[in-house]
């Protein structure tokens, strides 16, 4: 798995995800995004959401070309 660039064309980069201890220690090492996480360890993973000042929060429709989860 990995992202596709914008900039060139056919060209596929790996995403690297950090390492955490169950304490939140980065422990220096990463995986790939797609791999199987090492058993122990963990990633942050943040979620966000936008609300603009009429209280409306910001919906984003997933691309119907992706792998997984598609126009979500």
């Amino acid at each position: 798995m990995g992202i596709r660039s914008r900039e060139r064309p056919g060209e596929v980069f790996m995403e690297l995800c950090d390492l955490y201890s169950k304490d939140r220690v980065r422990l220096g090492r990463t995986m790939v995004r797609g791999d199987a996480q090492p058993q122990g360890t963990f990633r942050i993973i943040v979620h966000s959401c936008l609300f603009n000042s009429k209280g409306l929060m910001l919906v984003q429709k997933r691309q119907g070309t992706k792998e997984s989860w598609s126009n979500l």
